[in-house]
Order: structure tokens, then sequence, then C-alpha cells
């Protein structure tokens, strides 16, 4: 199994080969293919929302129900297990970002909608990634996070007027940075799934995502990230940006993704300074 180290070291080689340098410190590992062959991925909403042998209906979400996930799979072949934590708009891990016990005072607040399951374990002191990251190894998976970058679920209702019935689910996919800034939105139709997310064109967009990402990486014990451009699959709008603009700014996310690891790796190397191409990182 790949350890996390000589993931961030892969990832690192890889930023600096993209930047046109290259450094005898990386090149021997950076040749190395991770042995990865399956890659499972788990949405984590499935286990309060699907009946099976550890969940039963109507029951709360409780840490051995994620565990059970991934012993599930354990000895089938699975080499890397993907955890989805939610819709990626809504912390369900130690956020300072966004601190879960300030969304949940504000969806109250707004639509006097509680905290669903997933919510209340983590506000009771729970850690949802870190309890599948500990289990994955256990059970001798490595442990991956797929980030969802613009997942169009529950905003039917973001705009609810006071007294409105929201759906309950409104908590895992409505934040108060979606809905202070409409103008951020593709579209206005709400009901329309390629109007209703961010457009990826808006800076403070794509800073608050990476914002999450960042905390992810450097907070836990995961060996890699995938990015999930297909929840949603909608990011732009197409009548007012142009194909080179959108590949420049996506492509510019995944680099500065690709950054965050490097940096990610030299911390853990223990190294402060690396010089390299007659500058620092």
């Amino acid at each position: 199994m790949i350890t996390r180290r000589q993931f961030l070291n892969t990832a690192a080689a890889g930023t600096l080969f993209m930047a046109g340098c290259s450094s005898p410190f990386f090149s021997r590992r950076a040749k190395r293919k991770p042995p990865f062959r399956v890659l499972y991925s788990n949405d984590t909403t499935n286990i309060a929302s699907c009946i099976s042998p550890w969940h039963k209906q109507g029951e709360p979400f409780r840490p051995k129900m994620l565990e059970a996930t991934v012993d599930e799979v354990a000895g089938t072949g699975v080499d890397v297990h993907l955890l989805q934590p939610g819709l990626c708009w809504v912390p369900w891990w130690k956020s300072k970002v966004y601190p879960l016990e300030e969304h949940c005072r504000w969806v109250k607040e707004k639509y006097g909608v509680g905290p669903d399951s997933f919510g209340r374990y983590v506000l009771e002191g729970g850690d949802i990634v870190k309890v599948f990251a500990a289990r994955c190894r256990m059970r001798g998976q490595t442990p991956f996070i797929s980030f969802r970058l613009n997942d169009g679920h529950h905003k039917e209702w973001a705009d609810a007027k006071p007294g409105e019935k929201v759906g309950s689910v409104i908590s895992q996919g409505v934040t108060r940075f979606y809905y202070e800034h409409p103008e951020y939105r593709i579209g206005t139709d709400l009901n329309n799934w390629n109007q209703r997310v961010h457009n990826w064109a808006i800076p403070d967009v794509r800073a608050h995502k990476f914002a999450f990402i960042r905390e992810l990486c450097e907070n836990y014990d995961i060996d890699g990230i995938e990015l999930d451009f297909m929840r949603h699959c909608s990011l732009f709008q197409p009548d007012k940006t142009t194909r080179e603009q959108r590949c420049g700014i996506m492509t510019g996310f995944v680099g500065q993704v690709r950054e965050l690891l490097l940096i990610e790796f030299l911390r853990l190397a223990g190294l402060c300074r690396l010089q390299h191409c007659g500058g620092d990182l």
C-alpha cells in the first residue's frame, strides 16, 4: 500500500515537473505510479438513506455504520476507499473555515431546521473523516477524500420566505455563504440544477472551496484527494466565458491544489526550505 508520504512525494514531483523544473531530490520516486487497481467511492449519505445490515430504516447515523461500510469491501480487491464527506458545502469534519456550530445556528434561525444525524454527530464531538481514515488503515485500504466541487443538491429552498416549508436536508446543501451571495450563482432559477450552482469564474467561489480542501489536506491523515468536477458538472456561464478562459481557470485550480500537496509534503518531510530553480519553495 502506498503511504501518505509516498503519495505526497509523487504529487510534489509532478508539481515541479509541471513548472518546468527537474530535481534529483524527486526524480527517483517521481517515476513510480501508485499500485492502485480498484478505487471505491463512498458517498456517506447512503449510510443513513439506505437499509442495510448495519442500518435499519430511520436509524440516525453512528460511526459504527461508517466503519461497517469500510469493512464491507475489505478483502474484495479494493485498494483505495474514497469518502465523500457530505456535499462539500457543509463540513462534516472539524472545520475552522466554516464551523458546524455556526452553520447549524444560522440554518435554525433562517429556516427553522435542525441538523441531520451526521451534523449532530459532529456537533457532539465526532469526526467523520478521522473515523474513516483510521478504519481504512485498519482494514488495509488507502483512504482518499472525494471532494465535490459544485454539488447542486437541496438548493431549491434557499430563497424561501419566513414560514415557508423547506426540506430538512437543506442543512446539508445551503450555507450562509451560498445564501448571502446570490450573485455567485450561475443563474437565478433555483429549480434548474445548471443554474443554482456556483459560477467558477468568480475568484471568491474558488477560494471558498480551496479553503476546505486545504484544511482536509493539512489536518487529516489521508493519502489522496479526488477533485469531483462531476458534482455538479455545470461550472460556468458558457456565453460569458471562452473555452480558453474556462480551461485556464480549472487547470489553475488543480495546480493550486497540487502546490498545496507539495507544501504539505515538505512539512511532513521536515524540510523548511528547498532550493530549486534559483528560488525557495
